[in-house]
């Protein structure tokens, strides 16, 4: 998404963001997600090249509005790590890499629940695309991590695109002490014993 390759991409129906977005695009915050999706392609100018990034339970609502020509499905291996990250993101309201990140609280009820709900969730998603008929592209976090030219360049395909003008790009990961702490104390929780792969193995 961030090399805008696909054309403009980003999390049009986010529904913590909606009524900024809808805004953004000159509309009222009450109007419907149909007008707001009319003016939103209109807007950024690419209605044949929009790249809608949504979870559950946003997607089955808005599929047959957008009418995406191609679905990928990006999960994550390590779901532990994804729901420290999650829930160190909603209580510092960091979430991009590059921005400084903040340290808070670690509560591993507050964790082991965001596990729970991304499980949940990406259960439900997987059900709701196979009984839908819809089969994606899957790509894992760490995939793209070990190899994101290859990933862009399977994306690409996937939807149709051309890859010639594709440019080297870099991934980068952040595990700091906190992080590390955090892992630890949950799997401490769950009584898991670790077992860590590099990424470039």
């Amino acid at each position: 998404m961030k090399t805008g390759e696909f054309g403009p991409s980003g999390e049009h129906f986010n529904p913590q963001l909606i009524v900024g977005l809808k805004e953004k695009v000159g509309l009222a915050p009450d109007c419907s997600l149909e007008e707001y999706w009319k003016a939103a392609c209109f807007y950024y100018g690419a209605p044949e090249r929009m790249v809608v990034k949504c979870g559950w339970p946003v997607a089955p609502d808005i599929h047959d509005l957008v009418k995406p020509d191609a679905c990928v499905f990006l999960s994550r291996n390590d779901k532990i790590r994804q729901a420290v990250s999650l829930y160190r993101s909603e209580m510092t309201n960091v979430w991009s890499f590059w921005d400084k990140p903040k340290q808070c609280d670690i509560v591993v009820g507050e964790i082991l629940q965001r596990l729970t709900n991304i499980v949940v969730a990406e259960h439900r998603i997987l059900g709701w695309l196979q009984g839908n008929g819809i089969e994606p592209l899957d790509v894992t976090y760490e995939e793209v991590c070990r190899d994101p030219m290859q990933n862009l360049v399977d994306i690409a395909e996937h939807f149709g695109r051309p890859v010639d003008r594709v440019k080297n790009i870099e991934t980068k990961i952040r595990i700091d002490d906190w992080t590390a702490n955090a892992v630890k104390a949950v799997n401490e929780t769950l009584g898991v014993i670790p077992v860590h792969v590099p990424l470039d193995a």
